[in-house]
């Protein structure tokens, strides 16, 4: 990559500089995401992708996010940027020899997906890297033997055992060996909110490459190694790389997409948005409720002692239930001011509708129909040990629902009555039942000390009674349950 310094000028004192940037939680690198026509930043001839390393004499790694947008209203403002590689299309197939030490990581990341390995990570500097391997690209071979056929285990392990001198053959198509990050999801402060992902094109297929943890496409359920077939009921099968980007950036704040992962299909329609002046991030639930989904520490959200779970009814007076995102985003920026009031009920509407269930007398179905499971919502209250929060001690199984399929001695769930065979439905009034297992496991551990669970149990079962035990010490190492990863579902235990 080259480095260049840019001075980027605004015509008038009020104009917006024109563009995004995005910094990788991981590895602090700042990426330009975004140009705008017709701006300051596109005058100046700033591509889309380069890295954003100085503003002024300041280095961007140094800085955090909103001191680096606060040098940025400087003007005239000086850039030091670092221009991609050279386009895909200058690079060719065929063999990559990576020479590295005998315990030398090789820096190289990858997806096996319907018979093809894309690279889907390569650390500059790495040994993967100097042999000019970059994201996107397709291995074909490793030191003579074929990969298609192969899991990815069997992969990985050829990478293992390839010795110091690894002859990896590649295919290199348009797109690929670019790491490309594409905006389309509407925000209130800047205007949109990058979506955080990744897409190589290889032979007429859209692989997502990267999907960055808590970005709007993460939010929206997109995970690296997922084929990208539609957009907004668009197929994109067989599109040109830069088809799918523009289809990506058009696709406004309700984007809709179908991916293929591991070999079956997944409708993901994005329902949040994150509003940074607020600190804010809100999901339209299906029901049409307005849920608050994340709240930044030190933000204007925290200090108003908005949580996770709570249900916005109106703001300023003006009521959001049964909007649309893209009507809930135009009331913040409407109302967008010193002070925003909203009317905020604690615990989500389902909740409440449904708090008879713990007292409601479930009668067996008739005959030649299943049973309805009771509902049940149970609180259940961490003790501390040495080590931290006591583990909650539960195995969950995703396989259509989020099947209670083990308990680990008398943990925090035991005790609230939680019980083997019961499905889990609701964390704090927020309904998992269409969550991934990834996105549960989350929730479960960002909870540390007191929150509820909504579980069903099999009609006829006597409902949960908690069990007034003292905490149970977290479980020695050698009695947790590993993560155990099959096709069909994901176990894990607390």
């Amino acid at each position: 990559m080259s480095t260049t310094a840019v001075t980027v000028s605004r015509s008038t004192a009020g104009e917006p500089l024109g563009m995004n940037i995005e910094t990788d939680a991981v590895s602090g690198v700042v990426t330009i995401t975004a140009v705008a026509p017709n701006t300051a930043a596109y005058r100046a001839n700033i591509p889309v992708g380069c890295e954003l390393v100085k503003i002024g004499n300041a280095p961007t790694y140094a800085m955090g996010h909103d001191a680096m947008l606060e040098a940025l209203k400087v003007n005239p403002v000086q850039l030091t940027i670092k221009k991609a590689a050279a386009p895909a299309s200058s690079r060719k197939s065929g063999i990559r020899v990576i020479n590295k030490g005998p315990q030398e990581p090789l820096g190289l990341g990858f997806a096996t997906e319907g018979g093809a390995t894309v690279v889907t990570k390569c650390l500059e500097g790495k040994p993967a890297w100097q042999a000019d391997i970059r994201p996107g690209d397709r291995i074909i071979a490793i030191n003579g033997r074929e990969v298609a056929p192969l899991e990815h285990d069997d992969v990985l392990n050829l990478f293992r055992n390839g010795g110091t001198a690894i002859k990896v053959a590649i295919h290199v198509d348009a797109g690929a060996g670019t790491n490309m990050v594409v905006s389309g999801i509407s925000s209130v402060h800047a205007g949109v909110e990058p979506l955080g992902i990744s897409v190589a094109t290889e032979g007429g297929a859209h692989i997502i490459t990267k999907a960055q943890k808590s970005s709007a496409g993460w939010r929206m359920g997109l995970r690296v190694g997922d084929s990208i077939l539609d957009i907004n009921s668009r197929p994109m099968a067989g599109v040109t790389h830069e088809a799918l980007l523009s289809a990506l950036q058009d696709g406004g704040a309700e984007l809709m997409m179908v991916v293929d992962r591991k070999g079956k299909r997944h409708k993901l329609k994005n329902r949040s948005a994150f509003i940074q002046d607020l600190g804010l991030t809100v999901e339209v639930t299906k029901k049409g409720l307005v849920q608050v989904k994340d709240v930044k520490p030190a933000s204007a959200a925290e200090a108003a002692q908005l949580s996770v779970g709570d249900v916005i009814i109106d703001i300023n007076g003006k009521t959001v239930l049964k909007k649309s995102l893209t009507q809930v985003i135009a009331t913040l920026r409407s109302e967008m001011g010193p002070e925003v009031s909203m009317v905020v009920c604690s615990q989500p509407h389902e909740a409440v509708l449904e708090r008879d269930y713990e007292t409601k007398k479930h009668q067996p179905a008739a005959s030649g129909k299943k049973a309805k499971r009771p509902k049940y919502t149970v609180e259940v209250k961490r003790g501390i040990t040495a080590e931290g929060y006591e583990p909650l001690g539960l195995s969950l199984v995703t396989e259509g629902n989020h099947h209670i399929c083990g308990q680990v001695g008398n943990g925090p769930a035991f005790r609230a009555g939680v019980r083997q065979g019961d499905y889990l439905v609701a964390i704090n009034g927020v309904k998992m039942t269409k969550r991934d297992h990834e996105h549960v496991l989350q929730t479960l551990t960002e909870n540390t000390e007191s929150f509820t669970l909504s579980i069903t149990r099999a009609a006829g079962e006597p409902g949960p009674k908690k069990a007034f035990a003292e905490p149970a010490p977290a479980p020695a190492a050698d009695e947790l349950v590993d993560t155990v990863i099959t096709e069909d579902f994901e176990e894990v235990a607390f």
